[in-house]
Formats: C-alpha cells, structure tokens, sequence
C-alpha cells in the first residue's frame, strides 16, 4: 500500500513530531511500500508537488521530530 500525508493547522513542533512517527510507522509496516508527504497542504496534493519520506534515515526522523514548523509547509 502507498500513502500520502498532508500537514495543515498551525505550525507547531508537534506536527513535525507526528508527521515523524507516521514516518517510522509506515517504515516499520511491511505493508507500507511508500509514503508521499504533500509540500504545502491540499495545493501541493492537488499540484503532485509530492516528496517521498519513506527512505528517511533514524537520525534525519530523529531531526524531524524536534524541529518547530511545519516540514511540508502548511
């Protein structure tokens, strides 16, 4: 299965922690072939302004989930 992720809502720390445990969920799925994060919310999903976030390493999560804002934009 692939999947998409959008990030919306006030850019806060804890959207860049949820969006990296979805992150490693997926990684740790065996169903999971791929997750797409779209970049700016509903336009980027709309545009296919998509980037791939299956691959991210466990230091670039770790990274991931501490930084403020929104990683996608949003």
């Amino acid at each position: 299965m692939n999947a998409i992720i959008l990030q919306g809502g006030g850019p806060t720390a804890v959207v860049n922690a949820s969006l990296a445990a979805v992150v490693a969920t997926c990684q740790a799925e065996p169903r999971c072939a791929g997750l797409w994060g779209a970049r700016l919310g509903l336009a980027g999903l709309v545009a296919g302004d998509w980037v791939e976030l299956t691959a991210l390493s466990a230091d670039g999560l770790s990274r991931l989930g501490g930084q403020p804002g929104a990683a996608l934009g949003g």
